[in-house]
C-alpha cells in the first residue's frame, strides 16, 4: 500500500483508500497518483468520479461511456506530459482539458452536421461525448448575459466603431478566459456596426 493525498493508506493500481476497496473490490485501470505526487483530497473530485464512472461503465458494459472516460484520461495524461506544463493534476486541469475535447468534438459534429451525416453512428457517439461530459464543465453563458458583457465592455473600452473591436474582444477574454470567443466576437461585431 501507499499513502493518498490525505495520508490514508491507498491502493497503489486504483489508488482508492483502503475503506472505499472494501466497498469497491473492482481495480480501475487508470493511472493513478502515486507516492509524492502533488495533490489534495479537496482538488481531485472530478479525476474521483471519472474512476467512478468508468468502474460502473465497464460493469454495465457501457461502451461508449467507459471510451470517453477513457479518452480524458488519456488527453490528462497528454497535458500533463506536454512541455512546459507547470500544473498541478487538480479539477482545473480536468475541466480545461474536458473542456478542449468536448468542443473539438463540437467542432467535429458540425462537419458531420455540413456534410448531411448528422445521423451517423459516429456523429451519434461524439453527441453523446458533449453531452455526457458537460455536467463537468462550468454552466455556459446564455447569450442574454453575453450582450450583457458587450456592452459592458464597449463602455469600458469607449469603442464606437468596428476599429474598436479588438480592445472589445480583448477585455472580455480578460474578464473571462471561458467566454465563447465565436459568439462574443458575433455580438460586438453586431453592437459596433449598429446591427
Amino acid at each position: 500500500m501507499v499513502r493518498g493525498c490525505a495520508g490514508e493508506e491507498v491502493d497503489p493500481v486504483s489508488h482508492l483508500s483502503l475503506r472505499d476497496l472494501e466497498r469497491e473490490p473492482v481495480r480501475p485501470a487508470l493511472p493513478g497518483l502515486g507516492e509524492g505526487a502533488r495533490c489534495s483530497r479537496s482538488n481531485l473530485n472530478i479525476k474521483n468520479e471519472l474512476q467512478k464512472e468508468l468502474v460502473d461503465a465497464l460493469r454495465a458494459r457501457d461502451r461508449n461511456r467507459s471510451d470517453v472516460v477513457r479518452q480524458i484520461t488519456t488527453e490528462v495524461a497528454r497535458a500533463m506530459k506536454a512541455p512546459g506544463f507547470e500544473g498541478d493534476e487538480d479539477d482545473a486541469l480536468y475541466q480545461k482539458t474536458i473542456g478542449n475535447y468536448a468542443k473539438k468534438m463540437t467542432k467535429a459534429l458540425a462537419d458531420y452536421d455540413r456534410l448531411g451525416q448528422s445521423d451517423s453512428d459516429p456523429a451519434a457517439k461524439l453527441r453523446f461525448e458533449v453531452d455526457y461530459l458537460g455536467r463537468w464543465l462550468p454552466k455556459a453563458l446564455s447569450e442574454e448575459e453575453i450582450v450583457a458583457l458587450v456592452d459592458e465592455a464597449v463602455q469600458a473600452v469607449g469603442a464606437m466603431d468596428m476599429k474598436g473591436m479588438g480592445q472589445v474582444m480583448g477585455h472580455l477574454k480578460k474578464g473571462h478566459p471561458d467566454l465563447d470567443g465565436a459568439i462574443a466576437s458575433r455580438l460586438v461585431k453586431a453592437r459596433l456596426s449598429g446591427g
